[in-house]
């Protein structure tokens, strides 16, 4: 069995593309949580953000 998978593997450029794409989005999905810092520094630039903004309108 392990044979036919390793020659379907080998055969066919889907299955490897499928296989690599599959092994990615669990990459992605099991990746360390952010930190509290993170997303203090992230609110703090979209402050920034939205008060630029405002002087800009009002300006």
């Amino acid at each position: 069995m392990t044979r036919q998978i390793a020659a379907l593997h080998l055969s066919n450029p889907l299955w490897s593309t499928l296989g690599s794409a599959l092994r990615q989005t669990l990459t992605s999905l099991s990746a360390t949580p952010a930190s509290a810092s993170a997303f203090e520094e992230l609110e703090g630039e979209q402050s920034r953000i939205r008060r630029s903004s405002r002087m800009w309108l009002v300006g």
